[in-house]
């Protein structure tokens, strides 16, 4: 079943409604459980594969403002989702920059028992990859982060988060709220700093055209003056010639 709605391209449909507005939460708790259980490998020995099609499309970003949810059930499906898709690295960076365990944590003691329980299968998760990460780490981190591509959360999503957790309130949420702007800050000036570079590498070509323009407008004039060098050298040959061969007939007169 999960190979058929991967082959008519249900995960990224799935993650649309996912990241629609709160207006949409009964549509959005269907496709939530459905994306927990595709992603869970006790349902689909290939969930790899839904993993890999949730990670082009940027659907785990999209999971996490569903924790902000006041929907006990929103919340309890989302983590679920989470539960089943948090053990990367790429994943746990995107739980580190938004500053998300505190609220992790919180739902680890909810009074609601499965938000609680699935809490903290994924508080679980994220140790277990952590300590898989320290072993990696001490066995070739450094040739597996040269090796690495860097993995970009989608702005939009992180935004999202944000704004779900200013609007749920209390500390936990500030801390996102806090993170994400730091988050934003950062993009903006990587950006910047990227447009700057652009712009001296425009600036550079530029610069250079202008280099080669003045030098073939050089070499042309350096070319017209030699030609009239040699016009008039020339000019002057000739009329020394003439000179010449007036005195040589006014002699050849005198002699006569």
């Amino acid at each position: 079943l999960c190979a058929l709605l991967r082959a008519a391209g249900l995960v990224d449909s799935l993650v649309q409604i996912v990241s629609l507005e709160s207006q949409h939460a009964a549509l959005q708790q269907s496709a939530l459980l459905i994306i927990g259980n595709m992603c869970s490998d006790e349902v689909d020995s290939n969930a790899a594969l839904t993993k890999a099609e949730l990670k082009a499309c940027h659907g785990f970003e999209e999971l996490l403002s569903h924790l902000f949810s006041p929907d006990p059930i929103v919340q309890a499906y989302a983590l679920g989702a989470v539960q089943n898709t948090c053990r990367e690295s790429d994943y746990l960076g995107v739980l580190w920059t938004l500053d998300l365990l505190p609220r992790i944590e919180e739902l680890a003691v909810s009074t609601e028992p499965h938000v609680m329980q699935f809490a903290n299968g994924v508080l679980g998760n994220i140790d277990h990859l952590m300590m898989e990460e320290e072993a990696i780490t001490a066995i070739a981190g450094a040739e597996r982060q040269r090796k690495a591509l860097p993995y970009t959360p989608s702005p939009g999503a992180l935004a999202r988060v944000a704004t779900a957790a200013e609007l749920l309130g209390g500390a936990a949420s500030e801390a996102v709220v806090a993170a994400a702007a730091r988050s934003a800050l950062a993009r903006q000036q990587a950006a910047k700093r990227q447009a700057a570079k652009e712009e001296a590498v425009r600036w550079a070509a530029s610069k250079n055209r202008r280099l080669r323009l003045l030098l073939r407008n050089l070499a042309e004039e350096e070319a017209a003056w030699q030609e009239a060098a040699a016009a008039q050298e020339a000019k002057k040959a000739a009329e020394l010639e003439l000179r010449k061969a007036a005195w040589e007939a006014a002699e050849r007169r005198k002699a006569a």
